[in-house]
């Protein structure tokens, strides 16, 4: 379990990517714990909010706004300046902060190069959840949850080949919500 790993570690450094919808919100401040440096990328207007959340149960939380004015690119690199490599990297697709598949793995190649170059740490791609589809982009979202899962293998077996220590999981919540779960053989989160 990432948030009891994370509590356990006596200092660990996280980056949240799509604090921006009720899962990534969920995911941050379920990542707080005392020793934990958070770093969370959103959109939300509730971002500062659940910063100090996360304060408040003995984090540190620093916050990237990604809206009309500033590309998640853009606050990636501001937030690599002199921090260290992310111990454990989050990215929720499904967060409005994250477009689409092609926007993660821009942050995922921006965020693990240094866990890379450190030669260890946590990947794990949040799906955006094809249970909360709606009819008319249910097609679309199966879509994108089928692509995550793929490029999620991918990157797998590129960090294994390179032996680079770091490790992937790919996460689709709420699949069991729709018969299309079954399909995509992505693991339940509940």
């Amino acid at each position: 379990d990432l948030a009891a790993r994370a509590r356990r570690a006596p200092s660990v450094s996280i980056a949240v990517v799509g604090v921006s919808d009720a899962i990534g919100i969920a995911l941050a401040r379920s990542l707080s714990a005392p020793g934990v440096s958070l770093r969370l990328f959103g959109a939300s207007a509730a971002l500062d909010q659940v910063a100090e959340d996360c304060r408040q149960r003995g984090a540190r939380a620093e916050t990237f706004w990604v809206d009309g004015r500033r590309s998640l690119a853009w606050e990636i690199a501001r937030a690599s300046g002199d921090a260290p490599a992310a111990d454990v990297l989050v990215v929720n697709l499904g967060a409005k902060a994250v477009t689409g598949l092609a926007e993660a793995i821009g942050a995922i190649g921006a965020l693990a190069g240094p866990m890379r170059r450190r030669g260890r740490g946590d990947i794990v791609l949040v799906g955006d959840g094809v249970g909360r589809a709606t009819t008319g982009d249910f097609q679309a979202a199966v879509h994108r949850a089928r692509a995550l899962q793929k490029y999620g293998a991918a990157l797998r077996r590129e960090l294994r080949a390179d032996g680079d220590g770091l490790s992937v999981v790919v996460v689709a919540p709420r699949r069991i919500a729709v018969r299309a779960g079954g399909w995509l053989r992505m693991p339940r989160l509940t």
